[in-house]
């Protein structure tokens, strides 16, 4: 059987790197992808028979070239719940996710992190639901910053020259902002 997956969510990037993901762990799975929370609650109104898993984010634009708008990943939940649409939910997010209510589609929280790798992360929640069927046990993981070998403090490491970049570019706007502020103020030149 061919598992289908909804995934809700404005960046191209994290996308393809869910469905790269989803795909080492399902054999040919088959992905509908939506940018905006009016497309996909159109089309689960229309499909929800079919879709399997729904990977979802937080933040995303209402409407279709909309900008994002915080928090539009619960108003799917909301809209879902109201409309009794269970299907299995994994919220997939860059920032941190608070829940208002317990949603019983919510398998699992994962906060994304291009640098890590999150197929064991999706294994867990996945085989977890699998084991536990309650609907409200939900698993949240924070995404380690890791690749092979490394991490946290060498991760830091790598980046400090630009971190240290960053703070010195931000540093010479701020004077050239306070020069510019006080040459306006001074207005010798209009007398």
């Amino acid at each position: 059987m061919m598992i289908k997956i909804l995934i809700i969510d404005d960046n191209d990037y994290k996308i393809e790197n869910n469905k790269m993901i989803l795909s080492s762990i399902y054999e040919n799975p088959e992905f509908f992808e939506f940018y905006s929370k009016n497309s996909a609650l159109k089309f689960l109104n229309e499909c929800k028979s079919i879709i399997d898993l729904i990977v979802l984010d937080w933040n995303f634009p209402n409407f279709d070239q909309g900008m994002p708008e915080v928090g539009m990943g619960e108003e799917i939940l909301k809209a879902m719940q109201r409309k009794t649409i269970n299907i299995d939910t994994i919220i997939c997010s860059s920032d941190k996710v608070n829940l208002e209510n317990e949603y019983q589609n919510v398998i699992g929280k994962i906060l994304y992190n291009p640098r890590a790798s999150l197929k064991s992360q999706y294994e867990e929640m996945l085989k977890h639901k699998q084991e536990y069927p309650n609907p409200y046990t939900v698993i949240e993981r924070d995404s380690p910053i890791t690749i092979g070998n490394s991490n946290t403090s060498d991760f830091n490491r790598e980046n400090e020259p630009f971190k240290n970049e960053y703070e010195q570019k931000k540093k010479r706007q701020k004077q050239l902002s306070k020069w510019k502020r006080k040459r306006s103020s001074d207005a010798w030149w209009k007398k």
